[in-house]
């Protein structure tokens, strides 16, 4: 019984874990907005790491 909540508690950590990483993703600094002159600039160094 006790593995079950285990295994339980690990899978859920592991989805919420990749769906917020997925949501990261989708816009890595909400506190620079898209119009902003600066934003290109912003996201170059992540960028090139992919």
């Amino acid at each position: 019984m006790m593995k079950k909540h285990v295994l339980a508690a690990a899978v859920s950590a592991l989805v919420i874990g990749s769906a917020s990483s997925c949501l990261a993703a989708a816009n890595p600094f909400s506190d620079v907005p898209k119009d902003h002159w600066a934003y290109d600039a912003v996201l170059a160094p992540g960028e090139k790491r992919h």
